[in-house]
């Protein structure tokens, strides 16, 4: 019985794995058999060829002996190329190129032996040759007939699926080649593409890969209202080249997308070994327009390698920013700050989850508690400090001025004085467009700490820690920022609430602005009163809100003012209708990166100003708000309230 047993679970296991071996190679085994077959076919009909009917005048055993030895070189290259496990039904141009190979070596090895052969019993000279092409022929002819039948089964499937599912395809001659040819891959198998936009003219009236050239971009809405009437309407309209597309252009796109029901998506490389494309939405970083930025890493990477780097308000969307960039430069240790807990987890959990090699250390603490602040600088000793920590909402800190001015102004003095004292190489001050001319109290006191910042940095004295100031305007998807405002707005069905029609903002990236903040850090001021100057981010053309909620709308697959509605509710308190980045006392300079600006300084006195901050400091601490308002005012002179006029 045991016995039985034994060979009956034998018996099972080895039908598993011949099962599992006949499906793994029994595929393979079958496109080796006809290619063999091919190779042993192509001697006789090469034959046939040279000398037509005087075929049967050679001896059958000497045929047979050429067509043994032409098949067992054959089948020697076949094993040795294995291109037998090459799909039939993604044939393409690299794929017959492998097969001309494959009968070149071929005829290379068996031409010696041929020729060797023909000193017995001479037979034609051309013969070789005959068999590369009869081969070759042989072998692409019928893959290419699979090849054709596979696509249009499968084509005929899609339509039979959903027949009005067509998709368009827009990019210029080398991305239009490389997507169409990669139409088998997972990301575009639910794309029936129809139909090609072309960069050039000359390409119109053609075919590329099956696929036919309707037209160029200027046409696009011709092509798609002839094809709508038809009841042909294509519903996917793809860019294959966002390189080769200005935000107008994409804004153009997304109101023929809207006006046509047709969804806007990008095609983007992700993995060049696996082929693998990225389908994605349209985003509002591309109907800005900004370009992408190339900087140079290794002086980055140079200056921070094995520093200590601490950064405050590491919970916020400029602090989780720099930390994961500055996780990427080989520092020897990041120091997270922050006094909201739940964002400094976040940020502590995603830190460690990424890194979990880097020593992390991750503190509670206000930047405006001068004991915690000398205490942590004194303990852990960091040697580059990125100060992010501020109250920016403009309404709130109109709301809660004391604290806007302590967080602002008090805490970071506090921190600069705290990097002065313990000898921290390199601040930098994370400071803002409302900075310049401010109307309201974040400004104000934006300003009165870029000021601090500045007379430290002029100082002449033997500490040698470089203060650095960083100024630029709003950052999209930044907490509190109106993208993710409208965002909600427009899912919730609207209406979009604007405050003004003419309200106008700068508007960049976070991981744009903080690699640029990066920059700073290692960049060197010109000029040989270099000190004290304020570096200024080069942020485009400024963007009028109303466009960018109307953009946002389209960008939603819904209509402005149809679908959604505008609201506009007025300008806020403290809000102007557009930013400035420079002072008109700040002369603008360039610097050695193309993005970057400095602004000449306005001359500060120090112990004037050390003076005047501390009586600031006391009359906040006092709660004395009208004592504070007038301190502000004087050191800050250019800061005038906004008046109603802007609404």
């Amino acid at each position: 019985m045991l016995k039985n047993n034994f060979w009956a679970s034998g018996s099972f296991f080895f039908k598993k794995i011949g099962f599992f071996i006949a499906k793994r190679f029994s595929r393979q085994a079958v496109i080796l058999s006809f290619d063999l077959f091919v190779a042993m076919a192509s001697v006789p009909v090469a034959l046939f060829l040279r000398v037509g009917e005087n075929t049967l005048d050679y001896p059958v055993g000497f045929v047979l002996i050429h067509v043994g030895i032409f098949t067992l070189v054959a089948y020697g290259w076949y094993l040795i190329s294995q291109n037998y496990t090459r799909m039939w039904r993604t044939l393409s141009f690299h794929d017959l190129i492998a097969y001309a190979k494959l009968c070149f070596f071929t005829f290379l090895t068996y031409l010696p032996i041929f020729l060797a052969l023909n000193s017995v019993y001479s037979m034609p000279r051309s013969l070789p040759i005959l068999v590369f092409f009869v081969q070759i022929f042989s072998l692409v002819a019928v893959r290419y007939v699979y090849y054709t039948w596979h696509s249009s089964k499968k084509g005929n499937n899609q339509m039979q699926e959903n027949s009005k599912e067509f998709s368009l395809i827009l990019g210029n001659d080398e991305w239009l080649e490389e997507i169409l040819h990669k139409q088998q891959v997972p990301q575009l198998q639910s794309f029936n593409i129809t139909g090609v936009i072309h960069s050039n003219e000359k390409f119109v009236g053609r075919s590329m890969y099956g696929v036919p050239v309707l037209g160029v971009y200027k046409n696009l809405r011709t092509i798609l209202k002839k094809k709508y009437e038809k009841q042909k309407a294509f519903k996917n309209l793809l860019v294959a080249d966002t390189n080769a597309f200005t935000a107008n252009d994409f804004k153009n796109l997304l109101e023929i997308a809207t006006e046509y029901d047709v969804s806007l998506q990008k095609l983007l490389p992700q993995n060049e070994i696996s082929n693998s494309i990225a389908v994605e939405n349209i985003s509002v970083e591309d109907l800005l327009g900004r370009d992408e930025i190339n900087l140079n890493r290794k002086p980055i990477e140079k200056y921070f390698k094995k520093e200590i780097v601490l950064i405050t308000g590491a919970g916020g969307s400029i602090g989780s920013e720099l930390i994961r960039q500055v996780s990427e430069l080989g520092i020897k240790e990041i120091i997270l700050l922050d006094n909201s807990e739940y964002n400094l987890y976040k940020i502590d959990m995603e830190l460690r989850e990424k890194y979990p090699r880097l020593k992390c250390i991750t503190l509670l603490a206000d930047v405006t508690q001068e004991k915690r602040i000398n205490t942590i600088f004194r303990k852990y000793k960091p040697t580059i400090v990125f100060h992010a920590a501020a109250l920016k909402h403009v309404p709130m800190v109109e709301i809660n001025p004391l604290e806007g001015i302590k967080t602002n102004v008090i805490g970071t003095r506090i921190v600069a004085d705290a990097c002065r004292k313990y000898h921290v190489k390199t601040i930098v001050t994370i400071s803002t467009d409302k900075a310049v001319n401010p109307t309201n109290v974040m400004g104000a006191s934006k300003r009165l700490a870029e000021t601090y910042c500045q007379s430290l940095d002029m100082l002449n004295t033997k500490i040698k820690t470089k203060f650095i100031t960083v100024r630029f305007g709003n950052v999209l998807g930044s907490t509190g920022s109106v993208v993710p405002l409208f965002q909600s707005q427009i899912k919730k069905g609207g209406p979009i609430t604007v405050t003004h029609p003419d309200m106008i903002r700068y508007f960049m990236t976070i991981q744009e602005a903080v690699s640029l903040v990066l920059q700073t850090a290692v960049l060197k001021r010109k000029g040989a009163d270099s000190q004290g100057k304020i570096f200024v981010l080069d942020m485009g053309q400024p963007v009028r809100i109303v466009d960018l909620a109307r953009q946002m709308t389209l960008l939603a697959g819904k209509v402005p003012e149809k679908d959604i509605k505008m609201k506009y509710t007025g300008v806020r308190p403290g809000e102007k209708l557009y930013e400035e980045l420079f002072h008109e006392n700040e002369k603008m300079e360039e610097t050695v990166c193309p993005k970057i600006f400095q602004a000449a300084p306005r001359f500060t006195n120090y112990r004037l100003l050390k003076k005047h901050l501390e009586e600031l400091s006391s009359a906040c601490s006092q709660q004395n708000l009208e004592k504070t308002m007038k301190l502000l005012r004087v050191l800050v002179p250019e800061y005038k309230k906004a008046e109603n006029k802007n609404k």
